[in-house]
């Protein structure tokens, strides 16, 4: 009894330290590279690393016949949105457009204060505290003046993320996000260029919609499965000493 629990003993403790060993060098080498997998019976792309849940169609509104072309003003996109919630697109009635975080402190490069006492206002390339910005930089592999079409030097699990979207198009797309200091202005981001700006809502450009994804239970990361190894080892100790 005693020899079969000290193996098991080592062979546990083995294991937690390979873990281990395997969760540190993961921090280093992986990355921020969120996992991109297919839901919604394959019509939505879910990013695990923020719970979001994309359309896998990024020209919908021309596909479907709702437009002709899919560039639309900022209220027709609006109007999109509302038509894709009322038909319950993809078994969803809670689509929106992303977010610009335009006030959220993020990487930009630019700020500037739009005064009348409102705060400042993030704009630029890097605005990785986007909704749009985090997609595009670290799931998609975009880089500063670069299209999100142009994948030189993109690792596998980036190609492999932009694989799973259609009909990207390497253009302006429409944010939820009015811009406050004027009525008649709203943010978007261009997917040429991965810069985050504001522009006249009369102007034509294309919609994205994303929702609040349904994150399934996941395996353990390697960090959690070690803790939980480790806590394993201590309940066998526990019981070592208590045979002895």
């Amino acid at each position: 009894m005693e020899k079969t629990l000290n193996q098991l003993l080592k062979r546990t403790l083995k294991t937690a330290a390979l873990l281990g060993a395997l969760t540190l060098a993961g921090a280093v080498q992986a990355g921020p590279t969120p996992v991109l997998k297919s839901v919604s019976s394959g019509l939505g792309v879910l990013d695990t690393s923020t719970g979001l849940e994309w359309l896998q169609d990024w020209n919908l509104a021309k596909t479907s016949g709702y437009d002709s072309d899919g560039r639309m003003t900022w209220s027709q996109s609006i109007a999109w949105i509302a038509k894709l919630n009322a038909d319950n697109y993809a078994g969803h009635s809670d689509w929106r457009l992303a977010n610009a975080n335009a006030t959220a402190s993020s990487n930009c490069d630019s700020t500037f204060n739009p005064g009348g006492g409102l705060a400042p206002q993030y704009r630029g390339f890097k605005c990785t505290g986007s909704e749009m910005g985090h997609l595009f930089y670290n799931a998609l592999g975009g880089e500063v003046v670069e299209s999100i079409l142009n994948q030189t030097g993109d690792t596998e699990a980036e190609k492999a993320n932009l694989a799973l979207f259609k009909n990207v198009k390497s253009s302006g797309y429409w944010s939820g996000t009015a811009y406050a200091p004027k009525s008649n202005f709203a943010w978007f981001f261009h997917t040429a260029d991965g810069g985050q700006g504001h522009y006249n809502t009369d102007f034509s450009m294309y919609a994205l919609a994303v929702r609040p994804g349904d994150v399934a239970a996941a395996v353990p990361e390697p960090q959690t499965l070690a803790l939980t190894l480790i806590a394993l080892t201590g309940a066998l100790l526990a019981r070592r000493r208590r045979a002895l």
